[in-house]
Protein backbone atom coordinates (compact mmCIF):
# COMPACT_ATOMS: atom_id res chain seq x y z
CA UNK A 1 0.00 0.00 0.00
CA UNK A 2 1.43 3.25 -1.20
CA UNK A 3 4.81 1.59 -1.24
CA UNK A 4 5.23 1.68 2.56
CA UNK A 5 5.92 -1.36 4.54
CA UNK A 6 5.30 -1.78 8.21
CA UNK A 7 9.03 -1.74 8.93
CA UNK A 8 9.64 1.54 7.14
CA UNK A 9 6.62 3.07 8.84
CA UNK A 10 7.97 2.07 12.24
CA UNK A 11 11.33 3.62 11.40
CA UNK A 12 9.65 6.85 10.42
CA UNK A 13 7.42 6.93 13.51
CA UNK A 14 10.12 5.91 16.00
CA UNK A 15 11.68 9.39 16.39
CA UNK A 16 8.25 10.94 16.88
CA UNK A 17 7.34 8.28 19.43
CA UNK A 18 10.62 8.91 21.25
CA UNK A 19 9.93 12.65 21.25
CA UNK A 20 6.39 12.05 22.55
CA UNK A 21 7.70 9.74 25.28
CA UNK A 22 10.35 12.30 26.26
CA UNK A 23 7.66 15.01 26.41
CA UNK A 24 5.54 12.72 28.59
CA UNK A 25 8.47 12.11 30.94
CA UNK A 26 9.23 15.84 31.13
CA UNK A 27 5.56 16.62 31.75
CA UNK A 28 5.45 13.98 34.53
CA UNK A 29 8.66 15.27 36.13
CA UNK A 30 7.32 18.82 35.96
CA UNK A 31 4.09 17.68 37.64
CA UNK A 32 6.04 15.86 40.35
CA UNK A 33 8.17 18.97 40.85
CA UNK A 34 5.04 21.12 41.23
CA UNK A 35 3.56 18.60 43.68
CA UNK A 36 6.82 18.55 45.67
CA UNK A 37 6.92 22.36 45.79
CA UNK A 38 3.29 22.47 46.93
CA UNK A 39 4.05 19.88 49.63
CA UNK A 40 7.08 21.91 50.71
CA UNK A 41 4.95 25.08 50.95
CA UNK A 42 2.36 23.22 53.04
CA UNK A 43 5.12 21.88 55.29
CA UNK A 44 6.60 25.37 55.71
CA UNK A 45 3.17 26.80 56.56
CA UNK A 46 2.59 24.03 59.10
CA UNK A 47 6.03 24.68 60.57
CA UNK A 48 5.27 28.41 60.83
CA UNK A 49 1.98 27.63 62.58
CA UNK A 50 3.74 25.20 64.93
CA UNK A 51 6.42 27.79 65.74
CA UNK A 52 3.75 30.43 66.39
CA UNK A 53 1.79 28.04 68.62
CA UNK A 54 4.99 27.09 70.43
CA UNK A 55 5.78 30.77 71.05
CA UNK A 56 2.23 31.36 72.27
CA UNK A 57 2.52 28.36 74.58
CA UNK A 58 5.88 29.61 75.86
CA UNK A 59 4.43 33.07 76.53
CA UNK A 60 1.44 31.51 78.29
CA UNK A 61 3.76 29.31 80.37
CA UNK A 62 5.88 32.31 81.37
CA UNK A 63 2.76 34.30 82.30
CA UNK A 64 1.51 31.36 84.36
CA UNK A 65 4.88 31.03 86.12
CA UNK A 66 4.87 34.75 86.92
CA UNK A 67 1.29 34.53 88.19
CA UNK A 68 2.16 31.52 90.35
CA UNK A 69 5.18 33.34 91.77
CA UNK A 70 3.04 36.40 92.50
CA UNK A 71 0.41 34.19 94.14
CA UNK A 72 3.13 32.48 96.18
CA UNK A 73 4.48 35.84 97.36
CA UNK A 74 0.99 37.11 98.13
CA UNK A 75 0.08 34.00 100.12
CA UNK A 76 3.38 34.22 102.02
CA UNK A 77 2.66 37.88 102.81
CA UNK A 78 -0.88 37.00 103.89
CA UNK A 79 0.39 34.20 106.13
CA UNK A 80 2.96 36.54 107.65
CA UNK A 81 0.30 39.22 108.22
CA UNK A 82 -2.01 36.63 109.78
CA UNK A 83 0.79 35.48 112.08
CA UNK A 84 1.47 39.09 113.08
CA UNK A 85 -2.24 39.65 113.75
CA UNK A 86 -2.38 36.47 115.82
CA UNK A 87 0.69 37.53 117.79
CA UNK A 88 -0.76 40.96 118.38
CA UNK A 89 -4.12 39.50 119.46
CA UNK A 90 -2.34 37.10 121.82
CA UNK A 91 -0.23 39.95 123.18
CA UNK A 92 -3.30 42.12 123.68
CA UNK A 93 -5.09 39.30 125.46
CA UNK A 94 -2.10 38.73 127.72
CA UNK A 95 -1.69 42.42 128.52
CA UNK A 96 -5.38 43.01 129.25
CA UNK A 97 -5.97 39.84 131.16
CA UNK A 98 -7.95 40.39 134.33
CA UNK A 99 -6.11 38.98 137.30
CA UNK A 100 -8.12 37.34 140.07
CA UNK A 101 -8.78 39.37 143.18
CA UNK A 102 -6.48 38.72 146.08
CA UNK A 103 -9.47 37.70 148.21
CA UNK A 104 -10.60 35.01 145.80
CA UNK A 105 -9.63 31.52 146.75
CA UNK A 106 -7.52 30.16 143.94
CA UNK A 107 -7.83 26.50 143.12
CA UNK A 108 -7.39 24.37 140.06
CA UNK A 109 -11.11 23.79 140.02
CA UNK A 110 -12.12 27.43 140.14
CA UNK A 111 -13.74 27.85 136.69
CA UNK A 112 -14.48 31.50 137.30
CA UNK A 113 -10.76 32.12 137.68
CA UNK A 114 -10.05 30.60 134.26
CA UNK A 115 -12.96 32.52 132.74
CA UNK A 116 -11.52 35.76 134.08
CA UNK A 117 -8.11 34.86 132.66
CA UNK A 118 -9.68 34.46 129.24
CA UNK A 119 -11.51 37.79 129.38
CA UNK A 120 -10.03 40.62 127.33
Amino acid sequence: MFGLSLGSLAWKAAPWLAILMLCGVLWGVWGWKEAAEAAQLRAEEQLAVAVRVNKDNEVARLKLERQLEADRRLSAAEIEAANLRKKSVDTIKKEHRVAPDSNDPISNYDLDHFDRLRQP
